[in-house]
């Protein structure tokens, strides 16, 4: 997969501005956490300076971004878009035994609804799906260590993903 992110990230750098797609941005910034990569990425690298210099503000972002570069200092307590990762955010600010069952509602009762405006959304009734992904869950848990065992067959998580190795 990682051959095939690069050169997604190559073309998103290039395109990128602040008033694209966010769940796009939070999409891209996940799979670069899941798929391991660091801030010597020069693409990344690229992203992470534009988000910087574009003084993109957003909780999320934020979030994933400091897990690829522990030297980025922005830290937003807000989301640039209300009414989006939020269950998130209430997740990680306290992470305990009960953190899976939280992450299982998000998925099944949240994460489909927060998409709507999408262009994915609905996909399933059509021709054209490939799958429904909550790639920032799956980062969510690979930050903060979570065990997510419980989510293994739940609709949406990329627990495989969440669970490769580097060499994969």
């Amino acid at each position: 997969m990682n051959p095939c992110f690069e050169g997604l990230l190559k073309y998103y750098v290039k395109t990128w501005e602040p008033k694209q797609s966010y769940f796009d941005l939070i999409k891209v910034l996940s799979l670069a956490v899941l798929l391991d990569v660091r801030r010597e990425n020069e693409q990344i690298n690229a992203l992470i300076g534009k988000i910087k210099d574009s003084g993109f503000r957003d909780f999320m972002a934020d979030f994933l971004i400091r897990a690829i570069d522990s030297t980025y200092e922005s830290r937003h307590e807000e989301f640039r878009w209300k009414n989006t990762y939020q269950p998130l955010q209430d997740i990680a600010a306290n992470v305990t035994a009960d953190t899976p069952e939280q992450l299982k509602h998000y998925l099944d009762k949240q994460w489909y609804g927060i998409h709507k405006e999408c262009a994915w959304y609905g996909s399933h009734k059509t021709n054209f799906y490939y799958g429904y992904w909550s790639f920032e869950a799956g980062a969510l848990v690979k930050i903060l260590g979570i065990d997510d065992s419980a989510l293994r067959e739940q609709n949406c998580y990329p627990y495989d993903l969440v669970h490769r190795t580097e060499n994969e």
